[in-house]
């Protein structure tokens, strides 16, 4: 979903994680603000989550700096020029390891609850105008060499 949205879920994804941090710590934090600017809170949202399952789990370990810092990296390339910012939409890679890590805590901690592993009418809405546009920079970029 992160390619074809040209790497907008990444703020949907970071945005419903610190939900999930708000609710598990009843804190009052603005997630909203928090997935925006996830490159640079990404640290922060990253370490909670290892933290988090630390707790459920013993022997956890997430590089939760490393993690971070290849996200930011990731995620400023996209002022590349052509072609070289598609490499930006690689910025969802560092939290694969993240996603995995909360997906097996989430088996653990609640096992009846739903994965969420299916692809809904949005993601099918976003996967397919999001990967025309990127087919359609992609020709603009290779007709103008």
């Amino acid at each position: 979903m992160s390619v074809a949205t040209l790497s907008l879920y990444e703020i949907y994804w970071s945005y419903q994680n610190w939900k999930c941090v708000q609710r598990l710590n009843d804190e009052k934090l603005n997630a909203p603000i928090r997935a925006f600017f996830y490159p640079v809170t990404s640290y922060f949202l990253l370490r909670r989550i290892r933290d988090h399952a630390q707790k459920v789990e013993e022997g956890v370990s997430l590089q939760a700096g490393l993690l971070a810092i290849a996200v930011f990296a990731l995620s400023v390339l996209w002022r590349l020029p052509d072609p070289y910012w598609l490499v930006s939409l690689l910025a969802f890679l560092p939290l694969l390891p993240v996603q995995s890590l909360a997906n097996r805590i989430n088996r653990k901690v609640a096992p009846r609850a739903d994965p969420n592993s299916r692809f809904g009418g949005w993601n099918i809405a976003g996967a397919v105008a999001g990967g025309l546009l990127l087919v359609l920079a992609i020709v603009g970029i290779l007709s103008e060499e």
